[in-house]
């Protein structure tokens, strides 16, 4: 099945790939004034677009790609444009495009993301924006897992960069194309690729204005929840005692017996000083300090639920207005006959699973997402591939409203131990026969080579923290490493209704 994302990329790309030719409209834009300026800015747009197609290098290399004075000069443009007609649509159009085009080539901000997540930072939006809101939530789990592993670890900074540079720029982009979409059927904007002239009108205002509610949603997940780590005075002073260069097991001193031959090096384990200070860092923020893991002041989750239900509106006037076009399709980038080929492929799926079993038109598909979102809805599906339908009832709308108020309240059941007890220690021995050749090793950052060695014992002095235990509803420490972790809510504050912990086995396909 073609996705809704094709669409997006067809109107990208023939943005970024094609000159624009006029604007029509016979009732409303007859300003040539203007027409003119927004045509001016639109072609400076599209040249830099086609400048940054393929930029050189990886996206953290080279220049700015996407220069501040570039993004104002276009902008004064297309300002200048409305401020003679602001229901110009090549105008609003062109802004909408500007200010999105301004985030996917905002190097500071992917940056920032860089620090802790690479392959998340190099997808940035064009052509991308489902995948990034589907994507998204995982940003958490990233920067949870690395967090501690690199120096710039502040989620802060970029929720604050997202607050202040990126939201502004979306909403203008929605409010441009606001008064894009209002325009009557008149006003379209024409494309010309060379060997063709395109007509863009409101079917692909539509999936474009759908894209840009996609980045809102995402954007607001990432900038939901306080997820800081602070030190007790509120700082991040604490970065400066932590040493992200040193070796887990390195070489402390080394021995040679020549009569034997015999080389003995002696390893130590040098990441229990870090990691103690890590974990008390993580302690401070989940035990004690009560902003943590909670929602910013100003950001709830029902305005993400808002953007997400304005994706489905966007894409149901997609397939409605398309579908009552009456007029010559040959020139338009969208047309019925794609969503005649859609609802044909959605009716002829394969082996569907039971939820999408009725689903024969991309309507259906809509509005069954939009059920997903109102409330409770219950799946049967075979989940373990064992002929055994397995039940469960999801109610999406909880994630929104109330929400996760406070993610610490559905942390695995857990205590933390004394900071004196977090320390352990082993030690073991290993011997390799070398059989009288040269052995060579790194010692405080210097290459040694010790001739004439039979054999080389490595003596290995382990260190690890262990600062917390889980338990179970009693207190009582478990074996984590055959038992299921214990949690103080099975319905994640109802998203999950009437769940309890042996309804999560069955679903997990766990024996008790």
């Amino acid at each position: 099945m073609k996705s809704f994302k094709k669409l997006l990329i067809v109107i990208i790309m023939g943005i970024m790939l094609f000159g624009c030719d006029e604007v029509t409209d016979v009732d409303k834009i007859d300003d040539v004034l203007a027409d003119q300026l927004a045509r001016e800015a639109f072609d400076l747009l599209n040249d830099k677009l086609l400048d940054l197609e393929e930029p050189v290098g990886t996206p953290q290399q080279g220049e700015d790609l996407f220069p501040e004075a570039d993004y104002n000069k276009i902008k004064a443009g297309f300002e200048a444009a409305l401020t003679e007609a602001p229901d110009n649509a090549l105008a609003n159009f062109g802004m909408a495009i500007l200010e999105l085009a301004s985030i996917n080539y905002d190097e500071d901000l992917w940056t920032l993301i860089d620090d802790f997540d690479s392959e998340f930072s190099e997808g940035r939006l064009f052509n991308n924006q489902f995948s990034f809101l589907v994507n998204t939530p995982l940003m958490y789990v990233k920067y949870l897992q690395n967090s501690m592993r690199a120096g710039d670890i502040s989620f802060a900074r970029i929720q604050n960069y997202i607050d202040n540079n990126v939201m502004p720029k979306i909403e203008n982009s929605l409010n441009s194309l606001e008064v894009a979409v209002s325009l009557p059927d008149s006003v379209v904007i024409k494309i010309n690729t060379g060997a063709e002239v395109l007509e863009l009108d409101k079917g692909e205002l539509y999936v474009f204005r759908a894209g840009v509610f996609a980045v809102s949603a995402a954007m607001r997940m990432i900038t939901l929840y306080d997820l800081d780590l602070f030190d007790e005075n509120k700082t991040y002073d604490w970065l400066d005692e932590i040493s992200f260069n040193g070796d887990y097991n390195e070489i402390e001193s080394y021995t040679y017996e020549p009569v034997g031959q015999i080389l003995t090096l002696e390893y130590q384990d040098n990441s229990v000083e870090n990691d103690s200070l890590l974990f008390h860092i993580l302690k401070y923020n989940i035990a004690d300090r009560p902003g943590f893991g909670t929602f910013r002041s100003g950001n709830l989750p029902n305005e993400i639920k808002s953007d997400l239900e304005a994706i489905l509106y966007d894409l149901q006037n997609v397939v409605d207005y398309v579908s009552s076009e009456t007029d010559d399709q040959s020139d338009d980038i969208i047309k019925f006959d794609y969503i005649t080929q859609w609802n044909n492929d959605i009716n002829n799926i394969q082996d569907a699973p039971n939820f999408a079993s009725d689903w024969q038109t991309v309507d259906d598909i809509i509005s069954w997402v939009e059920t997903l979102l109102d409330g409770p809805v219950t799946f049967n599906e075979d989940l373990h591939g064992d002929g055994i339908q397995v039940e469960l009832t999801i109610d999406f709308s909880r994630m929104f409203n109330p929400g996760l108020q406070n993610m610490k309240d559905y942390l695995p059941l857990h205590n933390w131990l004394p900071e004196e007890d977090w320390v352990n220690e082993d030690y073991w021995e290993d011997e390799q026969y070398w059989g009288g050749g040269t052995y060579s090793f790194y010692f405080q950052e210097q290459l040694i080579h010790v001739d004439s060695v039979m054999t080389v014992e490595s003596h290995y002095y382990d260190s690890w923290v262990e600062p917390l235990e889980l338990v179970d509803e009693t207190g009582t420490a478990i074996d984590v490493e055959n038992e299921m972790p214990y949690f103080p809510d099975y319905t994640l504050n109802g998203i999950f209704p009437g769940m309890d912990r042996d309804k999560w086995f069955d679903l997990l396909g766990i024996d008790k």
